[in-house]
């Protein structure tokens, strides 16, 4: 298991500096990498765990991913990298 903490950077100009909030301080979620978010995902979702965002692909960051709540509005994201077919 991988556990990073992104800090925002005002300069940054990714693809991904438009979803984050740079005015918020504190920390918006955490991230877990897994073997296969959808099947994690699947998992969530038999336990009744509130989706907020359906596994998709990030290719500009070479990651599939999608997030979940707790009952407390915590969000966590979990992420597996893209493996190149070609």
């Amino acid at each position: 298991m991988a556990i990073s903490f992104q800090q925002p950077v005002v300069s940054d100009t990714s693809a991904f500096a438009s979803w984050r909030v740079v005015s918020t301080p504190g920390w918006h979620h955490v991230c877990f990498r897994v073997a296969d978010v959808d099947a994690a995902i699947e998992q969530l979702k038999n336990r009744a765990v509130a989706v907020v965002s359906e596994p998709h692909d990030v290719v500009a960051m070479g990651l599939r991913l999608a997030f979940f709540a707790d009952p407390w509005g915590n969000y966590f994201e979990l992420t597996q990298l893209l493996v190149d077919a070609g």
